[in-house]
């Protein structure tokens, strides 16, 4: 720039410069735009394209607070910013953001999902992303269908279990049988028990499957070498049976005037039964009680829940109560909640409470909140779970947007805060619950499946009726009718044996979306 050119410059720019506020500078701006030439416009404009306007304030800011902003974006968009820029890139490809971002589903470095040896960490974190975005927003990578003979009469959910993608239920062909299938595999056992005993209730973890028999046995298989082991009962009466680990429970209720449970436990690990009986909480003849146990997950001990229902004209609250005990009977701590504050706005089943899912998450009770009629709020869930850890109740109530679903609310599967169920009338639409996001979808998660031919009457005569049993985790979605079994596959490195191919066209094609109602 020569002195002249120089000299021009500061004429215009220094003045302009020192006018005091933005919009002297703005009026200033538009009156010379109004004294310009085409021509002159014409050179401002290509002045100004060249400009780069775009600001990027997240690559300015202090590391914590861009990592809270972006935590703000869905989990799986989160990992596509890195596409933005190196700065993005940067930030989010940082150990310190991606254990933020994904903590809340991964609190740990233990996980079931299939990550290839030698992946990165960047891209093991990019793997987990995927997998809560498929989750999220009901868009498993495959899909299988099983066919299921005899259950055209109805499912007794005591005659299937779910544990580490392996599915068992009670042949009820030879009723004395179980069968047990891998998902990831096709592969199907069968376990027999000794005299072709009756089995009542089926139960398994990754380690053990059991089997409670109308005979005052209970059937164990070690699933590492498939021995078989008969657990001798003190009677028949036995109702209840719950697996976790290498550890299970079995309990009877004795007497109902002033109720009580004789329980047994049993330990793979040393092969030893230890009996004792258990008082329930609640005092009163005419209440009508609910029970269900579970063992927490390192198997040593045992919580036992409990719920009391008074008529209407009661005052009394309606309460929750647990106590958990070692696997001698000794009472460790005790606790309760308080649901009157809440009863009169939950429209529940009864039997929803205490439904823990295939996985053994600790969820105890979500239950369907219905605003008042004269109110515009939104409709909601009420969740209530139990955490081992802290041995208490904790209480979520969520509201969700507008939507034209009828959810079945009696069944859900649960994994963090998302969970599935189905709608009514069942017509392979599903209702995917974002309790974070406050969102509620209908998701058609069967588009283009062609059903076997078996399952179209029976479909026809029931499927569309009720829903059926929901079983699974954070990887498989099983969906039990009285024809079959859906499986969904939220891993992306798992291959299903015999998965649909149909079902595969249109994941890859992006056509599992939101239905339309």
């Amino acid at each position: 720039m020569d002195i002249k050119s120089q000299h021009d410059y500061q004429v215009l720019v220094t003045p302009f410069l020192q006018l005091k506020n933005s919009e002297c500078r703005r009026r200033a701006l538009n009156g010379l735009v109004d004294n310009l030439t085409h021509d002159q416009i014409r050179e401002l404009r290509n002045a100004i394209g060249g400009v780069d306007l775009c600001y990027d304030i997240v690559a300015y800011l202090p590391l914590e607070l861009s990592q809270m902003i972006l935590q703000h974006l869905p989990l799986y968009q989160c990992f596509q910013a890195r596409r933005v820029s190196r700065k993005w890139k940067d930030i989010i490809s940082s150990p310190h953001t991606i254990d933020s971002i994904l903590h809340d589903w991964y609190p740990t470095t233990d996980t079931r999902l299939c990550i290839p040896d030698g992946l990165s960490a960047e891209s093991a974190a990019f793997l987990k992303a995927e997998h809560v975005d498929a989750f999220q927003t009901g868009r498993p990578f495959s899909m299988m269908t099983h066919y299921l003979h005899g259950f055209n009469d109805g499912l007794d959910a005591k005659k299937f279990a779910y544990a580490d993608g392996m599915l068992a239920w009670v042949d009820l062909d030879y009723n004395y049988a179980i069968k047990a299938l891998d998902l990831r595999t096709d592969i199907e056992g069968d376990f027999m028990t000794d005299n072709r005993c009756t089995v009542m209730h089926v139960a398994m973890s990754s380690s053990i499957l059991a089997g409670l028999s109308s005979s005052a046995r209970c059937y164990i298989w070690d699933l590492s070498t498939l021995d078989q082991i008969s657990l001798q009962l003190p009677s028949a009466n036995f109702e209840d049976l719950t697996v976790s680990g290498t550890t299970l429970a079995l309990a009877s209720l004795k007497a109902r005037n002033a109720p009580r449970l004789e329980v047994v436990t049993w330990d793979l690990r040393n092969r030893t039964a230890q009996s004792f009986f258990f008082s329930l909480s609640s005092k009163y003849p005419e209440n009508f009680c609910l029970w269900r146990m579970t063992i927490d997950p390192q198997g040593e001990s045992v919580i036992f829940f409990e719920t009391t229902y008074h008529d209407n004209n009661s005052n009394l609250p309606d309460n929750l109560y647990f106590t958990r005990t070692d696997l001698k009977g000794s009472v460790l701590v005790r606790g309760s909640l308080g649901l009157g504050c809440v009863a009169d706005a939950i429209s529940h089943n009864v039997a929803s409470f205490f439904d823990i899912d295939g996985s053994g998450t600790p969820w105890v009770y979500s239950g369907f909140l219905q605003a008042p009629l004269h109110t515009r709020e939104a409709q909601g869930v009420l969740h209530i779970s139990f955490n081992f850890e802290k041995n208490r109740f904790e209480t979520g109530k969520y509201k969700l947007n507008e939507s034209p679903e009828r959810i079945d609310w009696t069944r859900f599967l649960f994994w963090k805060n998302v969970a599935y169920s189905f709608t009514i009338p069942y017509d392979f639409r599903y209702g995917v619950f974002d309790l974070r996001g406050s969102r509620l979808r209908g998701i058609a998660m069967a588009p283009r499946v062609v059903l076997p031919g078996p399952w179209k009457v029976a479909e026809s005569n029931w499927g569309l009726i009720s829903g059926g049993l929901l079983l699974g985790d954070e990887i498989f979605l099983v969906h039990v009718l009285p024809s079959g079994f859906y499986a969904w596959c939220f891993d992306k490195n798992v291959r299903m044996a015999n998965e649909n191919f149909n079902f595969k066209l249109v994941r890859e094609a992006g056509l599992l979306r939101e239905s339309n109602h």
